[in-house]
């Protein structure tokens, strides 16, 4: 039986509307891009700390040596615990509006800019702009999935 014929049969024994199987494999891969992205920024910082000490002593010229150092490793723990902490909520609303839960994918629809605005804090270095673009692209690929497909929009409709 083929994948389709297989989705219409189980869609249909089910009772559900027409199953938004493709935006879904989109969305949960957009997850995954978003947490390699933000994987890649924590692994750079690491790898190349001269980057974050360039961006902390724009900011902070004035630094001692010990006080630079100590900032770096802030900046870069941070980072990290911050981007953890966005997958995390990102991952807990999207497996929730994968199960039909539509305060979710309201939820997502307003957490996900508000997390955009929130990175902006990186466009002080343009080495970091990068993650900013590209992660601002994928929520908005992430809002418009749960949002214009109509298979989608019927999913949550009933």
């Amino acid at each position: 039986m083929s994948r389709t014929a297989w989705t219409r049969a189980n869609s249909a024994t089910r009772g559900d509307v027409a199953s938004p199987t493709r935006p879904f494999r989109w969305l949960v891969g957009s997850l995954a891009l978003l947490t390699a992205l933000f994987i890649a920024l924590t692994v750079m910082m690491i790898a190349v700390p001269g980057y974050t000490r360039d961006a902390v002593l724009r900011h902070s010229p004035a630094l001692t040596h010990r006080d630079l150092d100590t900032a770096v490793n802030v900046t870069i723990a941070y980072t990290a615990v911050m981007h953890v902490v966005h997958v995390a909520i990102a991952t807990w609303l999207v497996v929730k509006a994968l199960k039909r839960r539509r305060w979710a994918r309201i939820a997502l629809t307003v957490y996900l800019p508000l997390a955009t605005v929130g990175s902006l804090a990186s466009w002080s270095d343009l080495r970091f702009a990068w993650v900013v673009v590209l992660s601002g692209v994928v929520h908005l690929v992430i809002i418009g999935l749960l949002w214009l497909p109509h298979s989608v929009r019927a999913y949550f409709a009933r």
